[in-house]
């Protein structure tokens, strides 16, 4: 009974609408452009609010799976493992073993099994375009941020440890002319 008394007074409350009226748009003013009133003014920061920032904040750079999809490195138990190291502040850059994508993370908060982070950038890398082949017998492969590239004579593993994809295919060239003489 009080539920249906309560509705009919609200229904009978006068309602100040115009219709002709249009919502007035206002122009967005930047945050940093703003005039700031002078009740909300502070003081300048003294000696003891400022320090370097690498005393402070970490870069902390992590090498993933390159099957790890961007969107698990948000999640808090991601980084349960680890998460004792990180402070609030920190920043935690995350990229696949394969290169094709980067991630920049904030540390909200972390605590002894967890982490709160916040995306920051995100890059999404093209393909990498593939150098003609030097030869058939010859592949090459990325095995991670460990073994680097590889570089592979018919199936075999020939060499590991090399830097970049290029210099793969020159070890596997130089290789051919080896064989050859």
């Amino acid at each position: 009974m009080a539920e249906a008394a309560t509705a009919e007074k609200l229904d009978e409350s006068p309602v100040d609408e115009a219709p002709d009226a249009q919502p007035e748009e206002q122009p967005e003013v930047d945050e940093l452009s703003r005039e700031i009133p002078d009740e909300l003014r502070v003081s300048p920061p003294n000696q003891n609010r400022f320090s370097l920032a690498a005393e402070h904040i970490q870069p902390w750079l992590v090498n993933v799976a390159q099957q790890t999809l961007p969107a698990q490195c948000l999640e808090q138990e991601f980084w349960m493992h680890i998460s004792e190291v990180f402070r609030p502040g920190d920043n935690i850059i995350v990229r696949p073993d394969d290169m094709a994508w980067e991630l920049v993370l904030h540390v909200i908060n972390a605590g002894h099994n967890w982490a709160h982070v916040a995306k920051k950038q995100f890059f999404q890398f093209s393909t990498r375009e593939q150098m003609p082949k030097v030869v058939s017998i010859y592949s090459f492969r990325y095995a991670g941020t460990t073994h680097k590239w590889q570089v592979l004579r018919k199936g075999e593993l020939l060499k590991e440890f090399i830097e970049t994809e290029a210099l793969a295919r020159r070890v596997a060239a130089n290789h051919e002319q080896a064989v050859k003489r």
